[in-house]
């Protein structure tokens, strides 16, 4: 919902997107940690193919819809149908293949200028790719060779090294430097605090704690952030790429464990409408870009409402329509498979049984 205000130009005296990505990365590493830990738990093993199916069958159609917009856009553009924003029909086709690769964010960090505008919120989704390639492997390893507590220290550990990383890095070429801004060293950082707070919130003692505390931490969290998000004090954007996003990844993670434990410590979180927005995010980050380009860009309060209304319409038609008959198509997949190899004895494809 930032991301989309903030792109909307609905609210100037919020800081910079980067604040609200550090936010998104923290989260997904969390996530993923605890869905990865809760199949290990549960079967001993961890199935790459199952996870990484349930990935795609999560990005493929929402990644099918940005690009038919964005091609639909350029191409209203190029013919002047109506008052589109958007870039050539041939810049459009060069950046499919980088949004469809996740590798936005290293032509950003290289310092490209020739991405359409429509494919640009990709960038984070590049990162986050890369990290479910190589995390899945890692926490399989680590967990067979040396348990959990190793685990989260080595989470831990590279989390502080590449905060470090960034933080230099920022001092030495500028804070706003496109290598600093989308380089996946210098914002993974975020991703990895936010796993080791999804093993931190497992251990027994951490849960009682959290359990005990997670109200004053949510109250906590929340002036924390509506200082970071906002730019009452300074603009907190460019900061996010060296002590701002130290603040920012804590704050989420640790909000984000305290929830786990407790969920009710947050009321307003489990309304439905929120319940709602929150299972179809993906869809709404990824459409509202083009779909404002399609409108001409930001506008006046009849333009906002117009891409807010067909936004949430191709959202909710992409979850119900594809996203959701797709994943349901690959668990019965995964289902049958898992039943296939219980009646064999046989172990499941990839590394262990389905999860």
């Amino acid at each position: 919902m930032l991301v989309i205000v903030g792109h909307l130009e609905l609210a100037p005296f919020l800081a910079g997107g980067q604040s609200r990505v550090i936010a998104f990365f923290a989260l997904s590493g969390f996530l993923i940690t605890a869905v990865l830990l809760k199949r290990y738990e549960a079967h001993g093993s961890i199935s790459f193919s199952d996870f990484y199916l349930a990935r795609l069958a999560r990005f493929v159609p929402a990644l099918l819809v940005v690009s038919v917009l964005g091609l639909v856009c350029a191409t209203a553009a190029a013919n002047e149908w109506w008052a589109a924003a958007s870039v050539g029909s041939s810049e459009l086709a060069a950046g499919l293949p980088r949004l469809w690769s996740q590798t936005l964010n290293f032509s950003l960090m290289n310092g490209a200028t020739d991405l359409p505008y429509e494919f640009v919120p990709g960038w984070s989704l590049g990162i986050e790719w890369q990290f479910y390639l190589v995390w899945p492997v890692v926490v399989l390893g680590v967990l067979w060779a040396f348990g959990l507590r190793a685990l989260c220290w080595l989470a831990l550990a590279v989390a502080i090294t590449g905060f470090s990383w960034s933080f230099w890095l920022a001092l030495s070429v500028g804070i706003e430097e496109p290598r600093v801004m989308y380089g996946t060293d210098t914002r993974g950082a975020a991703i990895l605090l936010g796993c080791a707070a999804a093993m931190f919130a497992l251990r027994p003692a951490a849960s009682a704690w959290l359990t005990r505390n997670a109200s004053r931490i949510a109250l906590i969290v929340g002036i924390t952030l509506a200082v970071m998000f906002t730019q009452l004090f300074f603009d907190s954007g460019p900061h996010m790429t060296s002590w701002g996003q130290v603040v920012v990844a804590s704050a989420v993670s640790l909000l984000a464990a305290s929830l786990w434990v407790h969920p009710d410590a947050v009321s307003f979180l489990v309304l439905p409408w929120l319940a709602w927005l929150g299972q179809r995010s993906l869809g709404l980050f990824l459409f509202h870009v083009p779909v404002m380009q399609l409108f001409g860009g930001p506008g006046d309060a009849i333009r906002t409402l117009s891409v807010l209304a067909m936004t949430l319409a191709l959202t909710a038609a992409c979850y119900r329509w594809f996203e959701q008959p797709l994943a349901r198509a690959t668990k019965r997949w995964q289902k049958r498979r898992a039943a296939m190899s219980s009646r064999t004895g046989g172990r499941a494809a990839a590394v262990g049984p389905a999860a």
